[in-house]
């Protein structure tokens, strides 16, 4: 298990990188404007879908406008 420690810094790395390349340019309250405006959306998927559904049905129902 020692011996896989580095795989950890690997992926370390390449969820930092992912992350930086979603943020880079954007300021705080463009951040913060984003995710309410996710966050806004993943409530009116629920209340159009009370009852859920599988993982792909929802994934489907997040691509398409609300």
């Amino acid at each position: 298990m020692a011996d896989l420690g580095w795989l950890l810094y690997v992926l370390l790395a390449i969820l930092l990188w992912y992350f930086w390349t979603r943020v880079r340019g954007a300021s705080f309250d463009d951040l913060l404007e984003r995710a309410h405006d996710e966050h806004i959306r993943v409530h009116k998927v629920l209340h159009k879908h009370p009852a859920g559904g599988t993982f792909e049905e929802y994934r489907r129902w997040m691509r398409g406008k609300v």
